[in-house]
């Protein structure tokens, strides 16, 4: 059955805008600002001489490459980022959300069958093209103002997810999707509260910054209850200024997180959010902090690091948030000690959901959940978390669990028929997790991790046994790896 949520049913092409300003590559950087000042435009693209895409510039790229830096007569060959990702405009809408995620981009070029350069898609018209349709599933009652329509779109999510699922969509694709929608509420959030400050004499931020979503949200694996992980990278700035700007972003904080709060994203009981100075820092700040829980690793800082080392950012300055991605990057393979600190606490804490003749074991100790499974805390966080760490120990900056699976698997660290195995592992429980999540909030109950044994049919049972062993093997092996014991 071909789902008809326009995202999957509908193409680049009709949902394009037309691109503003396209130079050639032999013009210089001075027709280059004069076009993107005159047209607004916050990027051109540079094509060949026969029409093909050839690059893009931005306008961070004009600031740091151009602004002070170039002459006026300097080609844009010179300042351009190249080559430069695209869609065509035959793809499907969804192609062009998957490729935007996986390379952290909120527009693509749009190009022809010859590679000519024919529109821009960007993110906001992706999302809206998914978020109109289902909204006509909710009421259309009620107050719209502030957060209203943003809380209509978080509700109308369990119809999203539940079409999608019984249209055979994997569910790792509703999560992809689910997620996005999520950074699309979380950014416009941010965006309504920077004007409302502004408005109220705050004026606008004082150092640039990035707002970064976290834990499940970072890695693109949302399900239907995620409450909120997020915080700020700021800007540098002298410490005798902290009094003039640290009010700023608390301020900024506050209101971010208590519409959050409003729209269905409940406050963090970790108090995980950018309200708490722990999670509102400057670039060099994060880096120390990153060095500090190095030397006094902890049970509660190896949790907080669990959270933090999937973090993606939802707005601002990228360039803060790729600085920092990759500082993460480089300190996983220059931390092999607290690598194995972090998976010794982990294997500690969560099993999977097997006894030891490998039948599903159900919550036998907690007498509210017996005869249930809970399949994030004994299934999908075991594996994320071994995945997590192979991918910390290798240097890679991906944060998606499927795509740190894939790298390793180029790197060699996992042979294919074992990423094969562990990326079913997951969908599977996914699906099952986003499955039970619909029925309990249709039955008006507060969604969880927790499945009823009894409410799988015995062939779910036995490939859920299957996909939980292929966890428990593939943690033993990143336990020898990482303890050096057999």
């Amino acid at each position: 059955m071909r789902s008809q949520i326009k995202i999957f049913s509908q193409y680049v092409k009709d949902y394009m805008a037309p691109p503003l300003v396209v130079l050639q590559a032999d013009a210089k950087v001075s027709d280059l600002v004069d076009r993107m000042a005159h047209s607004a435009a916050s990027s051109a693209l540079i094509v060949t001489h026969d029409h093909r895409l050839n690059g893009i510039v931005t306008g961070s790229d004009v600031i740091k490459r151009v602004a002070l830096r170039c002459e006026a007569d300097t080609p844009v060959t010179a300042v351009m980022s190249s080559p430069v990702r695209s869609v065509r405009g035959s793809d499907h809408l969804f192609h062009a959300l998957r490729r935007m995620h996986q390379y952290n981009l909120d527009k693509l070029p749009v190009v022809d069958s010859a590679r000519r350069p024919i529109g821009i898609i960007r993110l906001s018209d992706v999302l809206s093209a998914t978020v109109e349709p289902i909204l006509s599933y909710g009421s259309t009652d009620g107050d719209e103002e502030g957060t209203g329509g943003l809380k209509r779109i978080k509700e109308s999510q369990v119809d999203l997810a539940d079409q999608l699922l019984r249209d055979g969509m994997p569910a790792t694709e509703v999560q992809l999707l689910l997620s996005q929608i999520n950074r699309y509420i979380h950014k416009e959030v941010l965006e309504t509260s920077l004007a409302k400050m502004e408005d109220g004499g705050w004026g606008h931020p004082p150092v640039p910054f990035a707002a970064i979503i976290m834990g499940s949200g970072g890695r693109s694996e949302s399900f239907l209850n995620p409450d909120q992980d997020n915080g700020f990278i700021l800007g540098d700035y002298a410490d005798d200024r902290h009094g003039r700007i640290d009010p700023y972003f608390i301020e900024l904080a506050e209101q971010v997180t208590l519409d959050l709060d409003e729209i269905g994203f409940p406050l963090c009981d970790g108090y995980i959010m950018a309200t708490n100075a722990g999670w509102r820092k400057t670039l060099p700040q994060w880096q120390e902090q990153l060095a500090y829980w190095r030397r006094k690793p902890s049970l509660i800082i190896i949790r907080q690091a669990d959270i933090f080392f999937d973090f993606q950012a939802f707005y601002g300055e990228d360039t803060l948030s790729r600085d920092l991605r990759r500082y993460v990057a480089n300190f996983g393979k220059a931390s092999p000690a607290f690598l194995k600190e972090m998976h010794v606490e982990e294997s500690s804490q969560l099993g999977v959901a097997l006894d030891l003749f490998g039948r599903l074991r159900d919550e036998k100790h907690d007498p509210e959940h017996e005869g249930e499974l809970n399949l994030k805390y004994s299934g999908t966080i075991p594996l994320t978390q071994s995945v997590r760490l192979l991918a910390l120990r290798e240097g890679i900056e991906e944060t998606s669990t499927l795509a740190r699976l894939d790298h390793l698997n180029s790197l060699g660290s996992v042979d294919k028929s074992e990423m094969q195995r562990l990326r079913d592992a997951y969908s599977r429980i996914a699906a099952l997790l986003l499955r039970q999540q619909i029925r309990d909030i249709r039955d008006e109950r507060k969604p969880s991790y927790y499945i009823p044994i009894k409410s799988l049919s015995q062939w779910e049972r036995q490939t859920l046994a299957e996909s939980l062993k292929s966890i428990a093997e593939f943690r033993k092996r990143v336990d020898e790896e990482l303890t050096g014991v057999v």
